[in-house]
């Protein structure tokens, strides 16, 4: 929808088979238009990392990593608007803690042969190292929580004329 609403072609394509208070099921298509996606997992750390190539974005001292995260130890319990912690050096905000962030890729569980989704980030309710720039979790695909978000990505084009 924000893709329709800024002009470009949609990425993706949604259609929802049953709402029981929610999407319960749908199925996506691809349809590959500039419009806005979730990020892959490489695009997601190098947005995280913002320049860096420590084991948090602020650098390696958790000293100061109440300056920058939402985690089990600043959050209160809760997720918190975004912006109020300093951001990494891209100007991102809450890349890590708050939030596990969605990302494209799918992972191939070797056990189950299923595909699961890839969350990053961490969350509100993470300890320190489950903030760490490389951390990645599995979740099933139609799983959700007060604990998950996304983070938008589009690819570079030209200038609009």
């Amino acid at each position: 929808k924000l893709s329709e609403l800024d002009g470009l072609k949609p990425y993706y394509e949604l259609n929802v088979k049953s709402r029981n208070g929610g999407i319960s099921d749908a199925e996506v298509s691809f349809l590959g238009g500039p419009g806005y996606r979730l990020p892959k997992i490489a695009e997601w750390n190098h947005a995280c990392l913002g320049g860096t190539s420590s084991t948090f974005y602020f650098g390696n001292d958790t000293n100061v990593m109440d300056e920058y995260v939402w985690f089990n130890k600043t959050s209160g319990g809760r997720t918190h608007p975004v912006g109020e912690k300093k951001p990494n050096g891209f100007g991102l905000h809450d890349i890590v803690g708050n939030v596990g962030e969605w990302n494209e890729d799918l992972i191939i569980n070797p056990m189950t042969g299923k595909s699961e989704a890839v969350l990053r980030g961490g969350g509100f309710n993470a300890q320190s190292y489950e903030c760490q720039n490389d951390r990645m979790y599995k979740a099933a695909l139609n799983w959700g929580t007060r604990g998950c978000g996304i983070r938008l990505a589009r690819d570079a084009i030209g200038e609009k004329k």
